[in-house]
């Protein structure tokens, strides 16, 4: 399996899977073209350790999972086990 990181503020290569984070409270921030349903962004609340699984509406990803990074502070401790987590799924 491939892993690349790449800023959202770029245009974004075909994909069958995009993982965002995003903090508690906020809304994801996703890459240019790519939309999801507004069911599984108006139910995500950004908690620690959330997953939310959907298929793309439009864009270049055909998938995205939305990894919920908490309230406060991110450190390299929470930024790691997230990613442990969306790797998992």
């Amino acid at each position: 399996m491939k892993f690349s990181y790449k800023s959202s503020v770029g245009a974004l290569t075909k994909t069958g899977l995009l993982i965002v984070f995003a903090k508690a409270g906020k809304k994801p921030t996703l890459p240019g073209g790519v939309k999801l349903p507004s069911p599984a962004i108006a139910s995500f609340t950004g908690k620690a350790r959330e997953a939310r699984f959907t298929d793309a509406v439009a864009g270049p990803a055909k998938r995205v999972l939305i990894m919920g990074l908490g309230e406060g502070k991110t450190d390299a401790d929470v930024a790691r086990r997230v990613a442990a987590i969306a790797v998992k799924q």
